[in-house]
């Protein structure tokens, strides 16, 4: 496994816990890199997109645009790619990991739990109620998985890319809500 940020990337094949990660990075005491994160294999100053191209099952790019391209995708090893970022993969790129078989959760559909956590609150205001944190995360897990799920079978349906697949999901959801509003 491995971990970037601004920095550099670090390393430990053996596998990094990422909430000690996290929590080490975040400290109150003062904002660090993960590159001086203790414990580790490797220390890769600088280098900050080693672990998209890392021999792994998932990689899940959280910070800048346009990180995979049409000159890096073919390195690209990953069986699964989850876009916390937004906008990680450009078009060109987007066909290269298609065609390699790479599963693709786009950007829109991968990282929106954030919308859909202020959607929670919006509901929660407007009832004048207040949920646990883990009924939260229990309502959040069922929105992203049922999403997942919505892409693969639209990508099954239509025999086409995830992207499309999570566009023609996405759509269809602003068409069916506009009818119900009377709009069309």
């Amino acid at each position: 496994m491995a971990v970037s940020d601004s920095k550099g990337t670090i390393v430990n094949m053996d596998g990094l816990d990422p909430d000690k990660v996290y929590e080490w990075k975040h400290q109150k005491s003062a904002r660090k890199s993960v590159i001086d994160y203790p414990d580790v294999q490797e220390r890769l100053e600088g280098n900050t997109t080693y672990p998209l191209f890392m021999d792994v099952d998932v990689v899940v790019p959280a910070a800048l645009e346009n990180q995979i391209t049409k000159e890096n995708a073919n390195s690209f090893k990953a069986k699964v790619f989850a876009e916390a970022a937004n906008g990680p993969t450009t078009p060109e790129a987007d066909e290269i990991l298609n065609r390699k078989g790479v599963v693709i959760a786009p950007d829109f559909q991968a990282n929106a739990g954030g919308v859909i956590v202020s959607y929670f609150e919006w509901v929660q205001n407007r009832q004048g109620i207040r949920w646990t944190e883990s009924e939260v995360k229990r309502r959040l897990e069922e929105k992203i998985v049922d999403s997942f799920h919505a892409m693969y079978n639209a990508r099954e349906r239509y025999n086409t890319d995830w992207r499309t697949a999570a566009y023609v999901v996405a759509v269809d959801r602003v068409v069916k809500a506009m009818c119900l509003r009377g709009w069309l």
